[in-house]
């Protein structure tokens, strides 16, 4: 099994498909991945959309930090799909910058836009105003991009079909110095 020398975490605005090319990636290059969506409502012992219901978003960014931390120190170093909005809690950006490769995946407002209408899923920040998704997605990159530019990289995934960015993010971390180890 190939390894990294340490995790690479993916973020990115919700929807930009952050778990579809992180297990893509992490299949080309046989190495772990995990989602800490997956993570948080094992840890919580409750799911995503009622800890942000129940105790606030503040309360479920400690949640996804704890997560990610879990998932960054596992021995395999895996690949790690991150929630669109941990950037947002400054010791969770901290530590990511401090530990992880941090991979921004970026994709054009339209195109992000039309993939939430069309499968919203359990977004607990699309159900918080009245809104429109196009609104709310212009306000989260607006207020979000500052920070997902403190990633390592950025790549950019408008039109490309998910093979074709994992092939792209599967060779970018090849190639970065002491990175990766095949």
């Amino acid at each position: 099994m190939a390894t990294l020398a340490r995790p690479v975490v993916l973020i990115g605005l919700m929807g930009v498909g952050k778990t579809t090319i992180g297990m893509k990636t992490a299949e080309i290059l046989n190495i772990p991945f995990i989602d800490s969506d997956d993570l948080i409502p094992l840890q919580a012992g409750s799911s995503i959309e009622d800890i942000f219901e129940e105790s606030g978003e503040a309360v479920f960014r400690q949640f996804e930090f704890s997560a990610l931390q879990t998932a960054a120190e596992q021995v395999s170093r895996p690949i790690i799909a991150s929630g669109g909005g941990a950037v947002t809690h400054p010791p969770t950006l901290d530590y990511l910058r401090r530990h992880c490769y941090l991979v921004w995946l970026d994709i054009s407002i339209p195109l992000l836009v039309s993939r939430l209408r069309d499968n919203p899923g359990d977004r607990p920040l699309l159900k918080k105003t009245g809104a429109s998704i196009a609104e709310q997605v212009v306000h989260l990159a607006d207020q979000r991009r500052p920070l997902y530019e403190k990633a390592h990289v950025r790549l950019k995934c408008n039109k490309a079909s998910v093979m074709v960015t994992a092939t792209l993010l599967a060779d970018h971390l090849r190639s970065v110095p002491d990175l990766y180890a095949g």
